[in-house]
């Protein structure tokens, strides 16, 4: 009795892992239970550190379009301004719930990894312990007011990524039609920058 319970366990764990290599090859994010589906990498796996390299380059960034957001409510305001979310990494199971009822069907890969791996990407002293990965905002989706007053904000040389992500939150919050950024101005995509900003690179034109 006792081995065939042990085989018996030993199918439906098999029968789990099919299930769940043919998710991940169809890029699914939900499972037939509702359950987002991930990927758990050991330690130092070379994907994350190969992504987040590049991530963390200004030259890496506009070459593949891509940003990086820190923190479960900037995905969400990606996700609400209909951004395409590429790749979510996180630690703690329980922070993709705030994420479900905003998820497509399809396309985002999910990777769990140790929390102390999180620590040694984020730039904060206290990680959020969740990263995302979007494809940078065109202006189709960009979540602007319904409408904007006629005014503009232009950044001269403000190389200081908590001051421009600052004047960033305040265009959003006047109606700003649209932000101009001179050569000397640090650069908008630092996460730093993205942070600092609070999800207004998903509400303003800039």
């Amino acid at each position: 009795m006792a081995q065939e319970k042990s085989q018996e366990i030993k199918g439906k764990r098999e029968t789990m892992l099919k299930k769940r290599k043919f998710y991940l090859s169809q890029r699914k994010v939900f499972d037939d239970k509702g359950e987002i589906i991930y990927e758990k990498l050991k330690e130092n796996d070379g994907r994350i550190s190969s992504l987040l390299v590049k991530l963390k380059s200004k030259k890496e960034r506009l070459r593949t379009g891509q940003m990086f957001v820190e923190g479960w409510r900037l995905i969400v305001d990606g996700l609400e301004a209909k951004c395409n979310l590429k790749y979510v990494i996180f630690s703690r199971v329980e922070d993709l719930e705030h994420l479900k009822s905003y998820l497509p069907k399809t396309g985002v890969q999910f990777f769990k990894i140790p929390y102390k791996e999180i620590g040694m990407w984020s730039d904060v002293e206290t990680p959020s312990g969740i990263f995302g990965v979007f494809e940078m905002p065109t202006t189709n989706n960009i979540k602007t007011f319904s409408k904007p007053i006629p005014l503009q904000f232009i950044c001269d040389n403000v190389r200081t990524p908590g001051n421009l992500g600052a004047i960033l939150r305040a265009a959003v919050g006047v109606g700003c039609e649209k932000v101009l950024l001179t050569k000397g101005c640090v650069d908008l995509w630092d996460p730093k920058v993205i942070r600092s900003a609070s999800g207004a690179h998903f509400r303003q034109h800039i």
